[in-house]
């Protein structure tokens, strides 16, 4: 993701919306360019212009923290999916004929999650 500064550049010098990634870049560059029209028109002053675009900038790096955050939390979610998958297999087939190296098969299954080391 782009920083506010650079969304910022962009608003000064395009005027259609650039292709960003998501669409807290998009509502920032509109917020930011909306802005640079009210103060081109004269309908704020400098001062509450600079004012408006430090608000602006600053909500949208902590709503691009947060969004970096949760996809962070998003990508190991599907990864912990991902390389669990034939365990969380054997454990149903195992749970299902009773097998006694079931227990083994869930402490590896929770170590996979929780990267704990279980010596059984």
């Amino acid at each position: 993701m782009k920083s506010g500064e650079e969304i910022y550049k962009d608003a000064v010098k395009l005027d259609d919306i650039p292709e960003y990634e998501n669409v807290i870049e998009i509502n920032t560059f509109m917020a930011l360019k909306e802005l640079l029209i009210q103060f081109q028109n004269k309908n704020i002053s400098k001062e509450k212009a600079a004012q408006w675009k430090n608000q602006i900038i600053g909500k949208y790096e902590t709503n691009k923290s947060v969004y970096e955050l949760q996809i962070g939390i998003h990508k190991k979610t599907i990864d912990n999916i991902s390389k669990t998958e034939d365990v969380r297999s054997l454990l149903r087939h195992q749970l299902i004929n009773k097998d006694v190296h079931s227990l083994e098969t869930a402490l590896k299954l929770i170590g996979l999650y929780s990267e704990e080391k279980w010596d059984i």
